[in-house]
């Protein structure tokens, strides 16, 4: 959940004016996003150039899918459903959601110049497994199994 907050001292650090300097990015996943997403309200009153990716899964989702391939199931990392667009409007922040790939492309580049802080709700799907993750979730297991 910290890459909202550093992306906001990013942009505010020592050079920048006010909040004026290049466009930082955040990207995080919707778990760890609910932990700092109030800052956003920071970033709203500074005026800070920021782009909030925040991938949506509906879940803690590296931890879903690692209970998931170690155990064969899991507990207690479904999220409530979240409407981060309308968190983001409630703090004053202007955002869209993403649903289909083919969207992606132009709502980046509306984000990117923006020049305010924004928010891009990327909706996942749930049962999908980051290729990268699962590399690493099959390595652990061959670990804690003694095999190489």
């Amino acid at each position: 959940g910290f890459s909202l907050p550093a992306a906001i001292g990013a942009a505010l650090a020592p050079g920048k004016a006010k909040g004026r300097g290049a466009t930082a990015v955040s990207i995080a996943g919707d778990g760890g996003f609910v932990h700092t997403m109030g800052e956003l309200v920071v970033a709203r009153e500074l005026d800070v150039p920021l782009v909030a990716v925040v991938f949506v899964d509906g879940a803690l989702g590296i931890l879903k899918h690692q209970a998931e391939e170690m155990y064969g199931e899991h507990h207690f990392v479904n999220l409530a459903p979240i409407d981060f667009a309308a968190v983001a409007k409630s703090f004053g922040v202007e955002s869209r959601t993403v649903t289909r790939a083919a969207e992606l492309d132009d709502a980046v580049a509306w984000a990117i110049q923006a020049g305010e802080p924004v928010l891009l709700a990327v909706v996942l799907d749930p049962d999908e497994v980051f290729p990268p993750l699962r590399t690493k979730i099959e390595q652990r297991k061959k670990d804690l199994l003694g095999q190489k």
